[in-house]
Formats: C-alpha cells, structure tokens, sequence
C-alpha cells in the first residue's frame, strides 16, 4: 500500500495539490492529509485534525477524489487525530455518506478514539457512519 502526503488549499477549485517544501513556506489555510489507496479503498488520514473551517473543504476533496479515481468502491477516513466530533462534525460526515451513497461507494471511519465512538453511539449514528477499529479491517470489509 502506498501513502501520499496532500495538502488542502482552502482556495476556489484546488484541493488535490502534492506536499512539497516550497508548500510548507505558504501562508494559507491548509491541512494535511495522508491518502493510501489499497484494494480500490481510499484511506484518509487528517494529519493536523481537523478545523472548523477546513470541513467542507474536506467534503470538496473527498468529492474530487472520487472522480479522478473512478475504480474506488469506498472511502475510510482516519480519525486518529480527532480529538472530538461536535453537532457540525456529525453533520459533515453525514454530508461525506450520503455524497458517497449517491455514487454507489460506501464509507467508514477508523481508528475512533472511544469518546468519539460514544458519540456515534448515542446519537445512533454507528449504523449509518461504520466505524472501524483500523484502516485494514475496513479495506477488508469493504471488499466483502
């Protein structure tokens, strides 16, 4: 499986763009995101979290993906680095699903920490956005 490093520019129509050094001097609102494409699944990983500003950017990419790697059955996003999952998270992962669902592709999430898990829980959302306990076990399952 191989990994790629991509920075999100929060700039009109560009989203996919490779890290490299001459990036890391910009002064622009990005975030950094790990992607690994493995058995037609796009695992996502936020790098730095992720920030209020930054969610529908997220969504954009996630959107682009999905076309420039039509082959993808599904996508795993990797919430390692999320330290909690508010009312305006649940509602951009639901966003993420159904945009998903729409293309006939499935989504997961992995690597929950377990106070995020209980917000799944609680809000009964767990049935809706699958949570994986890691980014191989959802590929594995997707691929079922």
């Amino acid at each position: 499986m191989k990994a790629s490093v991509y920075r999100i520019f929060l700039l009109e129509s560009i989203y996919f763009m490779p890290f490299s050094q001459e990036q890391t001097d910009l002064n622009l609102g990005v975030i950094t995101v790990e992607l690994s494409i493995n058995d037609n699944v796009a695992v996502i990983a936020l790098r730095d979290g992720w920030a209020d500003d930054y969610r529908e950017t997220l969504r954009n990419y996630i959107a682009d993906l999905t076309q420039t790697e039509p082959t993808l059955i599904g996508v795993v996003l990797n919430l390692e680095m999320v330290t909690m999952i508010d009312s305006q998270a649940l509602g951009l992962l639901i966003a993420i699903h159904r945009d998903l669902d729409n293309l006939g592709k499935k989504f997961g999430l992995c690597y929950m920490s377990d106070t995020n898990l209980e917000v799944l829980r609680l809000t009964q959302l767990d049935r809706v956005l699958i949570p994986y306990p890691t980014a191989s076990y959802a590929v594995e399952a997707m691929n079922k």
